[in-house]
């Protein structure tokens, strides 16, 4: 037996009755201290004397054991005796011939015979039993009934863990050595028994290892790497958040309902833990109540790790803008307000869930999802949250395997995750190993493997969890083999069982998270994942309350961290352990604002703080070793030198590598010999990494290392140089340059004194610098995406240094860079459906642009790089058929600028929506319709055979979603802004409305803002007044038909303001908004607009609409009659004749002679009055109405295109008209000359309506016979306006019916030359004009040739059947279905072979 030797007495309790007698033994199973013996050492006695070694005695009565008479077997719980418990056998069955140790007077060797079949008898009945094992003994002696052998435990010879329980009332047919009752087969007889139950809390509790690894030897091991994590912290994570602790449990317990999450704050679940930087100007979610208890911290640590942690790491990714997100769509969360949720959904929009960007469990369909990504920023807490989650498992009701590693425990040869769990769980076993000490571990630890423990998870139902902390610091040659390595685990992971819960920043887990098949990737319900990027559960900064109850519980005032930081975790962290330190707990002091006084300090200033403090300590710890010990001045010199030496640390990890201090180089500048090394390391500033060292805190590395970034010339390598024509070969450097030592150093610190930069290096380390060198020389990599940080936080840092101009060159020249990028053919991720990758050149250059933008506090200053990307996105955009971020094979790096982009930018409201403008022709085509149907639709000629349809980009590729979007957040003075855009006339790449309405952006404008007025319609209506633009006129016609009441209320205002251009738009808008009103509210508002406007006598212009209004109110209309009609004699422009007709009802004289009077003035008054009269439809006035139109056209025959249109209006009435009508029409066509009947004639031939169409025709025949037998002389020009509009309806009008019209006329034509030489002419005219008409004469010239030799002359037949040859409609078929004559133009003219007529002659 290897290991703890627990064939010793000191695990064995004795078992006496209360005379002394000896019973039996037992041994304890579990934690609580519940023994295992055998029934007849209990059976019978109604109260039991327990021994223990060391004199320990517990008295139980018989309530305190659970005999088992059925399997020999029973359980007494027991109290006090201090016994060691033994753990049970894992195996199910005991092998025949195993080698045994049990106690029969004393510890001797056994061997299983095998299974028999035995009896027990009990005080009370028999029991047969099928579970026991036959033993072969040296000795007998000790199995007698009554002895201590008597249910003591058989301990497998070789694994120490007990077997079985020996049994000494047990009988067989045939004499034998010994009996016992195995634990398991007895145990799996009664699955819910007590036994059962009992021997899983033995695993639970008991650690063994070997052979027999149960979950408490696993949890042990698994523990060792956890041990420096979750244990009692000085620092401790004041907030926890619920959403992420859900999706946790979600992940590893999927078949669950977690509605009440223990261990998160269930209670909350409005709680804004992880909404994104997108939702910061949202409302938050209800708040818990005010009484809630505040979840219990958790241990707390900064960065992505912690000192002396054993850790491993893999690759992973993310989302979208904020603080460690990137462009492109990263971060996870909906695109606010693209589309309103009264809208439903766009028509044809795609619903696939990768398509819209909406997380679904994708796993869902396979299985389990195997891999969990939680991605978020530096800073943001991912390490806190991965201690959260390692704790609630290592504490709670049921511990569940897990085992943390970090990427910088990854190695180079590792071919999967399964070796670098294999090397944690070897050191696990060393550390186990020699924290037993000599008593040994039950089973030999090292024997535990990865597959070993996955499998005891799963069986359990506790699945081993493997976090992955920090991916990013994996070696370099992994980093580019990591495809490979990412599929081995994704098997290793499905064929174990296990979970993967990976933590990285943003632009890792973008390439890495797509290594991942897409089934074993867990997808987060709290929050949408963009379709460009791989499911995850993202992190963000403390939503609103967390962060007031962080701010709360860290003892930080609200006014005293900068607004923009005061809910990022880590900023809260230091600047609480800053404040700690400082006396009376004061605030490190920020920069002066712009009027000097001094502001709350914001991140930056916060880190400055920290390195001060944290050097400041360092140099207390090496002045407390000093002999005599330093104080005062000599300590600060001494924090001056630490400091210098920490920024040479900070320049040397820009160098190759993932960000990390080589080990070398950590003890060249922090020498172990006096004491430097570990003063840095104690006081957590930096902590070991794999075989280096990095600082602990990420973000606060970043932007260490970006103030020694030598920008420029990272940008040169990284972006610039791939894309000017004087550009270098086409390697990367491996490494980001750096300043030389010495440089300037971070603003408000203290400077690094001289020498202190770079410390002498020895031989040895020049030596291993040169070999370095010249491998990575041999190898050119290229530098890790993750390494942004330096290079985003030295962009900003120039901001600060140098101003906005600076910087803004520099963004400048990236857009330029985005825009000259060739994209790439790659395509990334394991999916065919995924979008290409881009290439190292262009991501840099597009996320280094966009991140920049998205982090600094005010892009004012940036608006020109801003405007010089929309104009370079819209342009390209334009030319591929509108925007779509999947399309980075054509768009390259300004694919990761869509519309979320433009919406998180620090900008104004004006500068936002300007921006949007310039984006809005971007858009593709709306779904189901492609460029080429917007472009086709304006002309009425077709078009090649379409091409079939592309996908369509996701909506929320859509810019104008966007300005929706910002329309409703702030609709009052969005409204006013999108008024400006009416002057932009750029089109926009969509169908047009009709055959004339061209989509541009000022009809979009339009759009908007009509759609979107209920939000705050008022407001619009004065923006729209403001504007004073036709487009603005436009619009207030339309509200004033579609929301009168916002119209009238608005007028109202207009007609009480000081501005007499107020006064004009209250009476412009008066008028039309009075034809649609329908409420008495309104006609007041109305009235009391018209009495003020009335009421100003120096604004005489403006009475006649005043007095228009008062004449439709039949309250008003008596008392201001007489007054308008005077205006309406004097021809006042702003009294319309439609004013006066609500009169008509009621003074119906006075108003018809003001119109018999106007009829009869030049201009256009008549019109006017005529189109005023032929909306008059009560019979009594409309006759009387009629009346004077006959009487008009008498006396005015000039004007008989007005009483035309007269005609035509009332024509559409159908029946009711024709009592008035038709004596009118014809009374005119029976006794007026020519131009009144020219002037019918159009609207009689027109098709008209099925409700106007019987009278017309009615009508039209009166004109025909008219022309033909009227008692008036012949007129060519009547039958020619006839023909022309006979042929402008062809198409509108039944084939037969136009033929019989085209061929009276040509009949009444032909009766003069002048006539017939005429209709000739027209008839080839109209035909070349209207195709349709076009096509119907040249079937009847084909199929009656001889019927229209009558009225079509040779000439004119000629032409059109030459025409039809060249360029006309061709060969149409015969509706009718008759033959078709061949085509005149190869057969000759339709006259051929025939004589001419007489008269030709």
């Amino acid at each position: 037996m290897s290991g703890r030797r627990t064939d010793a007495d000191e695990f064995l309790v004795r078992i006496r009755d209360l005379a002394g007698r000896p019973r039996g033994t037992g041994f304890i199973a579990d934690d609580r201290g519940t023994m295992i013996t055998s029934h007849e050492a209990v059976d019978g006695l109604a109260r039991l004397v327990l021994l223990a070694p060391g004199d320990r005695t517990c008295l139980v009565g018989a309530e305190a054991v659970t005999p088992l008479p059925g399997c020999d077997l029973a359980l007494v719980r027991t109290e006090g005796l201090g016994v060691a418990p033994l753990p049970v056998a894992a195996a199910e069955r005991i092998e025949d011939g195993a080698s045994v140790r049990l106690r029969a007077g004393h510890w001797q060797r056994a061997q299983v015979i095998g299974e028999a079949l035995v009896t027990y008898t009990a005080t009370d009945r028999f029991h047969l039993l099928d579970a026991a094992v036959e033993l072969s003994l040296g000795e007998r002696d000790g199995l007698r009934l009554g002895e201590e052998a008597t249910g003591g435990p058989v301990i497998d010879a070789r694994t120490g863990t007990v077997v079985a329980v020996l049994g000494t009332a047990l009988h067989a047919e045939r004499r034998s050595g010994g009996f016992a009752i195995p634990l398991r087969a007895a145990a799996a007889a009664s699955p819910d028994g007590p036994l059962a139950a009992l021997l899983e809390r033995n695993a639970a509790t008991v650690p063994a290892f070997g052979p027999d690894l149960n979950l408490a030897g696993a949890l042990q091991l698994t523990a060792t790497s956890l041990g420096p994590i979750i244990t009692a912290r000085d620092w401790r994570d004041p907030v926890e958040r619920p959403e992420i602790a859900r999706e946790f449990t979600r992940f590893l317990e999927p078949d669950e309902d977690h509605a009440g999450l223990a261990g998160a704050d269930a209670d909350a679940p409005g709680d804004t833990g992880d909404r994104m930087p997108e939702d910061a100007d949202r409302p938050p979610a209800p708040e818990p109540p005010p009484d809630e208890p505040v979840p219990e911290p958790f241990p707390a640590q900064g960065g992505t790790g912690a000192p002396g942690v054993l850790v491993v790491t893999v690759p992973p990714r993310a989302w979208r803008g904020t603080p460690g997100g990137g462009p492109g769509g990263r971060w996870i969360g909906d695109l606010p307000g693209a589309r309103h949720p009264a809208d439903g959904p766009e028509p044809g929009a795609s619903t696939d869930p990768d398509t819209l960007g909406v997380a679904e469990d994708e796993g869902d369909a396979d299985g389990p999802a195997a891999v969990l990504g939680l991605v978020g920023g530096p800073g943001t807490g991912r390490t806190t949250e991965l201690l959260s989650l390692a704790s609630r498992r290592a504490r709670g009701a049921e511990p569940a395997p897990t085992l943390w590693l970090r990427g910088a425990d990854l190695e180079d040869g590792d071919t999967s995750l399964r070796d670098a769990i294999a090397r944690a769980l070897a050191a696990a076993a060393r550390i186990v190993t020699a924290s037993a000490g000599a008593a040994g571990t039950v089973g030999d630890p090292a024997e535990a493997t990865p597959e070993a423990v996955a499998a005891l998870g799963d069986r359990v139902g506790r699945p081993l969890l493997v976090v992955l902390d920090g991916p990013e610091e994996v070696p370099p040659v992994l980093a580019h083999a990591l495809p490979a390595w990412t599929a081995a685990t994704a098997q290793w992971l499905e064929e174990t069982s296990a979970r993967l819960v990976v933590a990285c920043r943003p632009e890792h887990w973008e390439t890495a998270g797509d290594l991942f098949p897409r089934t074993v990737l867990h997808a987060s319900t709290a929050s949408a994942t963009p379709r460009s990027l791989p499911p995850c559960v993202s992190l963000t900064d403390l939503g609103p309350l967390q962060a007031e109850r962080a701010r709360a519980l860290y003892g930080i005032p609200p006014d005293a961290i900068h607004q923009g930081d005061a809910a990022h975790p880590l900023a809260l962290r230091l600047l609480s352990e800053v404040r700690a330190a400082l006396p009376g707990g004061t605030a490190p002091g920020g920069r002066a604002g712009e009027d000097g006084a001094a502001r709350p300090p914001d991140r930056w200033d916060i880190f400055s703080a920290y390195l001060d403090l944290v050097c400041l300590r360092i140099a207390v710890r090496l002045a407390a070793g000093r002999r005599p010990a330093l104080r005062g001045t000599a300590v600060r010199r001494l924090a001056a030198r630490v400091a210098g030496q920490v920024h040479e640390a900070a320049r040397r990890c820009l160098g190759p590598g993932q960000g990390e201090l080589e080990r070398e180089a950590f003890e060249e500048l922090f020498p172990w010999r006096n004491g430097w090394a570990s003063a840095v390391l104690t006081e957590g500033l930096l902590v070991p990494a794999g075989t280096g060292y990095r600082f602990a805190h990420e973000e606060f590395a970043d932007w260490l290392q970006g103030a020694h970034l030598d920008l420029d010339a990272a940008l040169h390598t990284l972006v610039h140089r791939w894309y000017e024509p004087e550009g270098g070969s086409g390697e990367h450097d491996a490494r980001l340059p750096s300043r030389p030592g010495g440089g300037p150093a971070i603003e408000g610190h203290v400077p690094p004194p001289p020498g202190s930069s770079r410390a002498p290096r020895s031989t040895a380390a020049r030596r291993r610098s040169r070999r370095a060198a010249r491998q990575r020389a041999r190898r050119p990599l290229p530098v890790p995406r993750h390494r942004i940080g330096p290079v985003l936080q030295a962009l900003l840092l120039l901001a600060r240094r140098s101003g906005p101009d600076a910087l803004a060159r520099r963004l400048g020249a990236l857009v330029d860079a985005v825009a000259a990028l060739p994209p790439s053919g790659q395509t990334a991720g394991t999916d065919d459906e995924r979008r290409p990758a881009l290439p190292d050149p262009a991501w840099w250059a597009a996320h280094l642009l966009g991140e920049t933008l998205l982090r600094v506090p005010d892009a004012t200053p940036y608006l020109g790089a801003l405007r010089l990307l929309a104009e370079r996105l819209t342009a390209r955009s334009v030319a591929l058929g509108g925007f779509d971020s999947g399309a980075t094979d054509s768009l390259s790096g300004l694919a990761e600028f869509g519309p979320w982009f433009w919406l998180r930018l620090p900008l104004g409201l004006a500068e936002r929506l300007d921006l949007l403008r310039l984006l809005l022709p971007a858009d593709a085509p709306p779904p189901g319709q492609t460029q080429y149907q917007a472009q086709a639709l304006e002309s009425s000629a077709p078009g090649p055979e379409q091409p079939r349809q592309t996908p369509q980009p996701p909506h929320t590729d859509r810019f104008l979603p966007a300005v929706m979007t910002v329309l409703a957040e702030e609709p009052c003075a969005a409204q006013a802004l999108l008024c400006r855009w009416f002057s932009d006339e750029r089109p926009l790449q969509a169908a047009p409305y009709g055959d004339h309405l061209r989509l541009t952006v000022s009809t979009a404008a339009q759009v908007l803002l009509h759609t979107h007025r209920h939000r705050a319609v008022d407001d619009l209506a004065e923006a729209l007044v403001d504007a004073a633009h036709p487009r603005a006129d436009e619009l207030l016609a339309a509200l004033a038909e579609d929301e009168p009441s916002a119209v009238c209320r608005a007028v109202d205002r207009w007609a009480h303001d000081d501005r007499i251009e107020r006064h004009v738009a209250a009476a412009a808008y008066a008028l039309k908004a009075a034809q649609h009103v329908t409420t008495a509210a309104d006609r007041e508002l109305l009235r009391y607009s018209a009495l003020a406007l009335l009421a100003r006598p120096a604004e005489g212009a403006l009475h006649g609409t005043a007095l228009a209004l008062l004449v439709r109110d039949q309250e008003t209309r008596a008392k201001h009659l007489q007054r308008a009609l005077a205006l309406f004699a004097a021809c006042d422009p702003h009294l319309p004749a439609g004013a006066l007709a609500p009169a008509l009802t009621t003074h119906p004289e006075p108003v018809l002679a003001a119109y018999r009077a106007r009829l009869y003035v030049r201009g256009d008054g008549p019109g006017d009055v005529l189109r005023t009269l032929a909306e008059v439809t009560t019979p009594a006035l409309a006759r009387r109405a009629a009346a004077l139109v006959q009487e008009y056209v008498e006396h005015h025959p000039e004007g008989a295109e007005l009483a035309a249109a007269f005609v035509d209006r009332r024509l559409e009435e159908g029946p009711a008209a024709r009592s008035v009508l038709f004596p009118l029409v014809v009374h005119l066509l029976s006794s007026r000359p020519p131009q009144v009947r020219r002037a019918l004639a159009p609207v009689l031939a027109f098709p008209g309506t099925p409700l106007s169409r019987p009278l017309r025709q009615e009508l039209l025949e009166v004109l025909l016979e008219r022309e033909q037998y009227g008692p008036f002389e012949r007129d060519v020009t009547v039958l020619d306006a006839l023909l022309r509009a006979v042929a402008a309806g062809a198409g509108e009008r039944t084939e037969a019916r136009t033929r019989d019209l085209v061929h009276r006329t040509g009949l009444l034509m032909a009766r003069s030359p002048e006539g017939a030489a005429c209709f000739d002419r027209r008839m080839v005219q109209l035909s070349r004009e209207i195709p349709v008409f076009g096509e119907q004469v040249l079937r009847w010239l084909r199929s009656a040739p001889a019927q229209w030799a009558v009225v079509v002359g040779p000439r004119a037949r000629i032409k059109l059947t030459a025409w039809a040859g060249q360029d006309g409609p061709g060969d149409a078929p015969d509706p009718s279905g008759a033959a078709v004559s061949p085509d005149l133009t190869v057969t000759g003219p339709a006259d051929a072979g025939r004589r001419e007529p007489a008269w030709h002659s």
